[in-house]
Parts: C-alpha cells; structure tokens; sequence
C-alpha cells in the first residue's frame, strides 16, 4: 500500500512537470508566433520597400535612356551641322581662292597694260 502511494505520489510529480512542460511549451509557441508574426510583417515591410525600389529603378532607367537618346540625337545633329559648315567652308573657300586668282590675274593684265603705256 506504501508503495501504491509513492507510485501515485511519484505519478502525480511526473503529471506536474508534464503540466508545467506543456505550459512552457505553449507560451514558447505563443513567443514564437509573435515572432513569425512579426517576421511575416517585417518580410512584408521589405517586399514593398524592394519593389518600390525596382519601380524607381525602372523609371530611372527609362529616364536615362530618353536621356541618352536625346545626347545621342543632339550629337548627331552636331555632327551634321558639322560636316554642312565644313561644306560650306570649303565652297567659300574655293569661291575665294578662285577670286584671289582672278583677281592676281587681273592685276597681272593691268601691269602688263601699264607696261606697254
């Protein structure tokens, strides 16, 4: 009978520190259900903030594409500039040497006119 008691005494210890295992096991559980809440949350917060920073990132490449496509037409546009003036350079130019020649020729006629007076 003694030892019916002690089994039941050592019984009831055991069902106790069973009791107060699961009690830690739950408020562990509810501590990390807070937690993975807040993970989840924090996981969310992190999603939006990088696909804020892809769109910015695609409206920022987008501007630096008009961009470059702006310079790349304003170089093409100097460049043709350019090489028109180098033309037209090139014909005054032509057209001056011509006159300069012309007019060496002229001069030479009227020295040899002023030489047969």
């Amino acid at each position: 009978e003694e030892q019916m008691f002690t089994k039941i005494s050592v019984v009831e210890q055991l069902v106790d520190l069973i009791k107060t295992k699961f009690g830690i096991v739950k408020t562990i559980d509810g501590e990390n259900q807070l937690v993975t809440k807040e993970e989840a949350e924090t996981r969310f917060k992190c999603d939006m903030a990088i696909n804020v920073l892809k769109e910015a990132r695609a409206r920022l490449m987008q501007n630096v594409e008009g961009d470059l496509q702006r310079v790349l037409g304003a170089l093409d546009k100097a460049t043709e500039e350019d090489e028109q003036r180098v033309k037209e350079y090139e014909a005054r130019r032509t057209a001056s040497l011509a006159s300069v020649q012309k007019n060496l020729e002229e001069q030479e006629d009227c020295w040899g006119k002023i030489q047969q007076l």
